[in-house]
């Protein structure tokens, strides 16, 4: 790997109101450590950036190609669940509460899943997703950026990855098979019950332009990780200078 990915593993110092340790591990002599989950977030966040900014240049389809579908509109759905939650934030936090019971009374009824990679939730996800980084190399540059965050996120990319077995994970309960069906009626009961629709996502389909990465072609260009710098510093002074309650109260404040 490139120096600058290997400056990831080294020690350095991070300033800011929010020094995360799941993100940041204290040294004790003022310098910080970054978490192998904040050099996955770095890795998987980088390789998208840089395979969208692909899709924004690669004007001729070299390196990717694109074809209009009809697909599920998701950007409608995203945004009726945002009013969903903001309408019925109070009752859905009931619900959860009473779904969390009912599961702690019936023990039996579930089983523990594939474990999965603790990112945090959807809430902390999105808060990652919303960083905007302000890179924006050539073509060839950019796809030699793309390589270098692939290369490194291959690192942490299943059992395969070398340092796959570093993360957080957790085990999710799932509902087992025999009741799936008790547990769905159990839960539109609870929704009923304190008037939260159900209905709220059903949507149809639009017309979209659909990229794909053509990895063959871009793997014909060698890795270079030096725009990965300013993409991961930048991501440290963003998580450092807020979190993700502050990212949804923000979001909170738009929607209303």
């Amino acid at each position: 790997m490139g120096k600058i990915i290997d400056a990831l593993y080294q020690p350095m110092t991070v300033t800011g109101n929010n020094i995360d340790p799941r993100y940041f591990k204290d040294n004790g002599d003022g310098n910080y450590t970054l978490t192998p989950l904040m050099i996955y977030n770095i890795a998987r966040d980088a390789a998208e950036y840089f395979k969208q900014r692909i899709f924004d240049i690669d004007t001729d389809c070299q390196y990717h190609s694109a074809s209009v579908r009809e697909v599920k509109d998701t950007f409608t759905e995203k945004a009726l669940r945002d009013q969903w939650r903001l309408k019925y934030g109070e009752q859905l936090k009931e619900a959860k509460k009473r779904w969390y019971e009912y599961r702690d009374e019936h023990p039996d009824e579930f089983e523990l899943g594939a474990r999965r990679i603790a990112t945090g939730g959807e809430d902390e996800n999105r808060y990652f997703d919303s960083y905007t980084p302000f890179i924006t190399p050539n073509l060839v540059s950019t796809i030699q950026t793309y390589n270098a965050a692939r290369e490194l996120l291959a690192r942490f990319d299943s059992e395969k990855g070398a340092e796959y077995e570093t993360l957080p994970f957790e085990e999710p309960l799932y509902s087992r098979e025999k009741f799936a069906n008790v547990h769905k009626a159990v839960k539109a009961k609870i929704y009923s019950e304190l008037g939260i629709p159900t209905n709220h996502l059903e949507v149809g389909k639009v017309e979209k332009v659909v990229c794909r990465i053509n990895n063959k072609k871009c793997d014909a260009i060698t890795a270079d990780d030096s725009e990965i710098e300013g993409f991961y510093k930048g991501l440290i002074v963003y998580i450092t200078g807020s979190n993700a309650a502050e990212y949804k109260q923000r979001r909170y404040e738009e929607l209303t």
